[in-house]
């Protein structure tokens, strides 16, 4: 199974069309990950610049690893043993966690 990605674009000035096409395999997605900003605005001389070297440069966000469906599961779970005061150190609600994730 792969993910593919169909890009079309429109150089205006010459009515140009162009396309890219690419496929990632799953081992190829970074899922909870983002890109660092490459393009800043240097007030100095009043222009963006673009920095190259942050190409393939990326950091992690604080992402479950579960489906959204399943979070909400388990945050309503977790909601419910608040209201009953049935907190036993967390052992309930990390089981229920860890039963929800999906392997990476």
């Amino acid at each position: 199974m792969s993910v593919s990605t169909l890009s079309v674009s429109l150089v205006v000035l010459c009515h140009f069309h162009v396309s890219g096409r690419s496929s990632y395999l799953p081992s190829e997605i970074l899922w909870g990950h983002r890109f660092k900003p490459m393009v800043s605005f240097r007030k100095e001389i009043g222009k963006y610049a673009v920095d190259h070297t942050l190409f393939n440069h990326m950091y992690e966000l604080d992402t479950p690893l579960c489906s959204a469906k399943d979070l909400d599961e388990l945050n309503k779970l977790q909601d419910e043993m608040q209201k009953q005061g049935d907190d036993d150190d967390g052992a309930f609600e990390i089981l229920i966690y860890v039963t929800n994730f999906y392997s990476r």
